[in-house]
């Protein structure tokens, strides 16, 4: 498999034509009307083998149900019965379980695609099957055009000149984003902040292993958080311009239904978000009073080693960050994955103190880092830490070195001193030092920042050209 260092999509060949991997379009759809004919009809006259791909459309719960005549070509209509609350999610993956094709396609309801729409998002996944592709979205008035109308200016390809004279402006969110990170090339740790499931193309295993979409039934929730486990299963967002689709009519949520939507979802996106400019400025705590992680950081090492377990619990003893910590066997990957940020082990001679998960995690957090590793005084290293991120790729690339060198080769490489991470020396009567006072209340002001990562760092830059392919 081609393996790419970070997020540089641009690094990978495609095929410009793109290539005939069987792809499904998985389509959630609930009470839809004419905006689900448009959508349709657009399908109908993609530049895509009409055998290579499949249209899935699920009915979340429609009010009469939706009646859908194939009319001759591969349509299947499945029902889903997620209650009357947003249950986008549910009905995404109800049909990912259906579909048949090696790429899923997720297009909401009311979006038009371009005629190229399917083959742009196939292409990538020749490259790499840890593609993560995302569709560029305008937004367009056409509720006085039939589904008719649309497969005509489609076909005669006046539809650009069309859509441009009824777009609607000022949904550029995400040209904003790309832009400051040089094109999704910078690595930064909440680049999936841009997923969104109303255009978007996974492969069919990557979305199996990661479980799929959060079922949620808040707006807006499921489809980041599928952005983050993607990413953090070694994932690569590539941003494809050759992938535009029109969605009909203005967001559904805009004005104070957005503001209400923004609220019902920061306690949610707390619990599942780990990172940087999704957690508030303090510990969530659940009903119970207690303290909801942000992260979860493995440990490796066996916890019935009493030295091992010695260092967890003195891990724990801080108590006053929110990261889950629990131990695993080895730094590979076991094949089952988990939305842990980290992956660390440390020698049974130095313990942490009260800064060094944090330190650890925010050294992790920079772009151009996959791998951090402290020496010891005879050549040797006493602390090695990877992300997640980094180890589910290295564990799919090709390569005869350790998994280790392969993630670091692939995210970067970083040695610190052990006092720059609050790394402390067992004495030779197995003493360490105890947590004091002082030291616990400055762990308590670390913690306030809640950080995984700092988007201060991008710098904005033009973005990058994709070798034998489209500009995106």
């Amino acid at each position: 498999m081609t393996t790419i260092p970070g997020n540089r999509w641009d690094q990978l060949d495609v095929d410009p034509v793109g290539a005939t991997r069987r792809v499904s379009v998985c389509i959630p759809a609930r009470d839809a009307g004419a905006a689900l004919d448009r959508t349709l009809a657009a399908l109908r006259v993609q530049r895509y083998p009409a055998d290579a791909f499949e249209v899935v459309v699920v009915d979340d719960s429609s009010s009469p149900p939706l009646a859908i005549d194939p009319g001759g070509w591969p349509l299947s209509v499945h029902r889903h019965d997620g209650g009357r609350g947003f249950g986008a999610a549910g009905a995404r993956n109800a049909a990912a379980a259906v579909a048949t094709g090696d790429i899923l396609v997720f297009l909401d309801a009311d979006v038009i695609p371009s005629r190229d729409f399917v083959a742009a998002m196939a292409r990538w996944f020749v490259a790499t099957d840890d593609a993560v592709v995302l569709g560029a979205m305008r937004f367009v008035d056409v509720d006085d055009l039939s589904a008719a109308e649309v497969e005509r200016l489609l076909l005669d390809g006046s539809w650009d000149e069309a859509a441009q004279a009824r777009r609607i402006p000022g949904q550029d969110w995400r040209d904003v984003y790309f832009a400051q990170t040089r094109g999704f090339t910078v690595d930064e740790v909440d680049l999936f902040r841009v997923v969104t499931g109303a255009a978007l193309a996974v492969h069919r295993e990557r979305f199996r292993e990661v479980g799929g979409f959060a079922d949620v039934d808040i707006r807006g929730v499921g489809d980041t958080e599928l952005g983050y486990r993607l990413m953090t299963n070694g994932g690569v967002l590539v941003p494809e311009a050759a992938a535009l689709a029109w969605h009909q009519g203005r967001p559904t949520l805009r004005g104070g239904a957005a503001r209400r939507n923004r609220g019902e979802r920061r306690a949610t996106t707390e619990q599942l978000l780990p990172v940087g400019g999704f957690r508030g400025p303090r510990p969530l705590v659940d009903a119970d009073g207690r303290v909801v992680p942000r992260a979860v950081v493995h440990v490796v090492g066996d916890p019935s080693d009493r030295r091992v377990a010695r260092a967890v619990e003195r891990i724990r003893a801080v108590g006053s960050t929110d990261v889950a910590v629990t131990t695993v066997d080895t730094i590979a990957p076991d094949g089952r994955f988990t939305p842990a940020f980290a992956r660390i082990w440390c020698s049974p001679d130095h313990l942490w103190g009260p800064g060094t998960l944090l330190r650890v995690i925010d050294a992790l957090s920079a772009p151009d880092v996959g791998r951090l590793r402290v020496p010891s005084a005879d050549g040797g290293v006493v602390l090695e830490a990877y992300t997640t991120r980094s180890l589910c790729r290295a564990a799919r690339a090709d390569g005869a070195s350790s998994i280790g060198h392969r993630a670091a080769r692939l995210f970067g490489d970083r040695w610190v001193a052990a006092e720059r991470i609050d790394l402390r020396v067992v004495g030779p009567d197995g003493s360490v030092a105890p947590i004091r006072r002082r030291e616990r209340g400055a762990q308590q002001i670390l913690a306030r920042l809640r950080w995984i990562g700092h988007t201060g760092r991008r710098r904005v830059a033009q973005p990058p050209t994709v070798r034998n392919g489209s500009d995106s």
